[in-house]
């Protein structure tokens, strides 16, 4: 067993003598008709091994991003903040509170991303990046991606008075009606992807005059651009999914 296995266990291990003193907590949940005795029995046994799995694979994930950082462009002095301690917590948090691998990794990718001198204007924002992503599933984050590769060359300002360059053309032309197919997924999930990606404000609805447009095409935000900037050392799609969807 490895020092930082050790260390890992020990904070597991210190959560878990805290449910198991809280005897008011435990008879709580043993009280929960039909599930309260499995309950009791995942937090006290098969959570201490979902726990440590999950802050290895983050552990890992942030070794190997900071592997990709150099020295110099580590801002060293925003290590010492309380905005790093916070986005570090918030990030192992969000970390131990999912099952998927993939979220793991986007987290740490963030956090990881705040740290680097040139994305001192896009940091302040890693905590609410983070936030959103948490409330998004796997399928939200793959119509995110799609949407991103489509149309991240969007220009800086659209001019709507000229009918010629606007945010409704742009999005029609880059290949909006091909991505519900390239998810694969049904116009109702597709639509509830949009509609919580709409919410985490990564996109925006599209404005403009179109033939039988009556709405329902998005466009990329600033904060997605934002989002991106700050991970873009990784070299790598803004998510890679290993969801079954293909």
């Amino acid at each position: 067993m490895t020092t930082e296995d050790t260390k890992i266990e020990r904070v597991i291990q210190h959560s878990l003598d805290n449910y198991l003193n809280n005897h008011a907590l435990r008879n709580a949940i043993w009280q929960i008709p039909g599930i309260g005795s499995m309950l009791d029995y995942v937090i006290v046994s098969a959570g201490q091994e979902f726990q440590k799995r999950r802050l290895l694979q983050a552990i890992q994930y942030l070794n190997e991003a900071m592997s990709l950082i150099e020295d110099v462009k580590i801002d060293k002095s925003f290590l010492a903040t309380e905005e790093f301690y916070d986005i570090m917590r918030l990030t192992l948090d969000e970390c131990l509170r999912t099952g998927h691998n993939e979220k793991i990794r986007l987290n740490c990718k963030i956090l990881v991303g705040s740290v680097v001198v040139d994305n001192t204007d896009e940091r302040h924002s890693a905590a609410d990046f983070i936030s959103f992503i948490s409330e998004l599933s796997l399928t939200d984050i793959l119509v995110a991606s799609e949407i991103y590769k489509k149309q991240k060359d969007m220009p800086e300002r659209f001019d709507m008075e000229s009918n010629e360059n606007t945010e409704l053309k742009f999005v029609v032309n880059n290949g909006w009606h091909n991505i519900r197919d390239i998810c694969k997924l049904s116009e109702t999930d597709f639509s509830i992807a949009l509609t919580k990606l709409s919410r985490a404000g990564l996109i925006k609805e599209t404005l403009g005059t179109y033939v039988g447009y009556g709405g329902g095409l998005y466009l990329i935000t600033p904060a997605f651009k934002r989002l991106m900037k700050l991970i873009q050392y990784f070299n790598e799609p803004l998510f890679s999914y290993h969801t079954g969807i293909q």
